[in-house]
């Protein structure tokens, strides 16, 4: 048989996700470290390591945050990765910048003269000249002026200037500012009315779909019961910030009726029909009509992840009922087969270990795959699951499939030892 997955790719799929992993740094979490944040000028810069190593005498000009005093001077080290690289920043030319102290003690910074040396916390991206210079200037003095507030009214005054910043003339910031409100979400009592209403105007405006879509998933995830107007509106859109919109007033409460779900199975979006799979799925155990366009569309030719959607659906209704579909979704061995396979080990019980493991052995390619990982998370007692790996791994034909469950069983089982 042909070796039918790049194993490296399943290794990154079967590898727990590290919890409390960090999120991703952003602008605002560097104003809030900063050693002081200022407009600088720079002078001639001194030259170490054969010319990699820049340490430019500065005088600040114009200090906006500090954490002592109102320092006046940096000597700014700007270490360069090749003969080609150059320098962001020149002799002369002000700029302005969150600034952090380095390390006494470094390989390369123990020839450097013996007083304090600064870097630009978080690197050159956070380097702002020209017509970027007063707005992320103004933008760093309202932050940090917040620094000094009591919770929640520090909180508040955070997130509207965040969502202020999503209209930034500044590309990095207004950047930034979608990356914050999504990976660092607060509930909606942080958020004033004013704010809410902005985050709304900013949803249904000309910015990038993407990221539009990601700030109504925060409306919805934060609680907003006040943009459930503006969400509803969004929602009849048959794009991403459409798709985004269904999630939101789904998690405020807003659940759609089979009838109303059926229709968004023909969006020309994707995005849409997969909302549309998934809640159908979610309601297959409780109403017939919503499992029967489900069940057809597991054996349709939509897109894989519109069927993942589905499968998802089903195995969140945990519905024995739909263990036929989703066995016959799991041996289709496509791009669908591993959502379908962790479905049937959701909802769980001997039904579903005798179809994960009729698909370890008589499944091809994907499905196989697919089997074995939802075998080792299915739900309920399977006593002889480990058993019946270990002999897989000795015996199956596909070595990508030993190799896989040889992996699974020492992530998940546990040693005698």
């Amino acid at each position: 048989m042909k070796r039918f997955v790049a194993f490296a790719s399943v290794l990154v799929a079967a590898l727990p996700v590290v919890a409390g992993a960090d999120r991703p740094k952003t602008y605002f979490d560097y104003v809030e470290r900063a050693w002081a944040s200022a407009e600088i000028e720079l002078r001639s810069p001194m030259t170490y390591r054969d010319g990699f190593v820049l340490a430019y005498p500065g005088t600040l000009i114009d200090v906006v945050q500090a954490r002592q005093g109102r320092p006046q001077s940096i000597l700014l080290v700007e270490e360069l990765t090749s003969k080609d690289d150059i320098s962001p920043v020149k002799e002369g030319e002000r700029f302005f910048a969150p600034l952090q102290v380095l390390p006494d003690h470094s390989y390369w910074r123990d020839n450097l003269p013996a007083t304090p040396r600064h870097g630009v916390l978080g690197g050159r991206r956070y380097i702002f000249s020209g017509a970027d210079l007063a707005p992320a200037k103004e933008l760093t003095k309202a932050y940090a002026a917040t620094l000094a507030l009591d919770m929640p009214e520090r909180r508040i005054r955070q997130q509207a200037l965040i969502v202020d910043t999503l209209s930034s003339s500044v590309k990095v910031l207004r950047e930034d500012a979608v990356r914050r409100l999504t990976s660092l979400p607060v509930p909606a009592k942080q958020y004033d009315d004013k704010t809410i209403r902005r985050l709304a105007e900013y949803a249904k405006g000309n910015a990038v779909a993407v990221d539009r879509a990601s700030i109504v998933q925060v409306m919805g995830q934060a609680g907003m019961t006040a943009a459930i107007p503006d969400l509803q509106l969004l929602a009849q859109r048959d794009d991403v910030v459409g798709a985004s919109a269904l999630d939101a007033l789904e998690a405020l409460g807003q659940h759609r009726s089979t009838d109303g779900l059926v229709p968004l199975l023909s969006a020309k979006t994707p995005e849409v029909r997969s909302v549309a799979a998934r809640e159908l799925g979610e309601l297959g155990s409780k109403d017939t009509a919503a499992f029967t366009r489900v069940s057809a569309l597991l054996a349709s030719d939509d897109l894989p992840a519109v069927r993942s959607a589905a499968s998802k659906g089903l195995g969140t209704s945990e519905d024995p009922g739909a263990f036929d579909a989703l066995d016959k979704a799991m041996l289709r061995a496509d791009g669908a087969s591993r959502d379908a396979a962790a479905a049937i080990a959701a909802i769980g019980g001997d039904r579903a270990v005798t179809l994960l493991k009729s698909g370890i052995v008589d499944g091809s390619g994907e499905a196989q795959v697919a089997a074995v990982m939802a075998l080792v998370n299915v739900k309920g007692a399977c006593p002889d699951c480990v058993a019946f790996l270990r002999e897989q791994k000795e015996s199956h034909p596909e070595a990508a499939v030993r190799d896989l469950i040889s992996v699974l069983l020492e992530l998940n089982v546990k040693h005698d030892h």
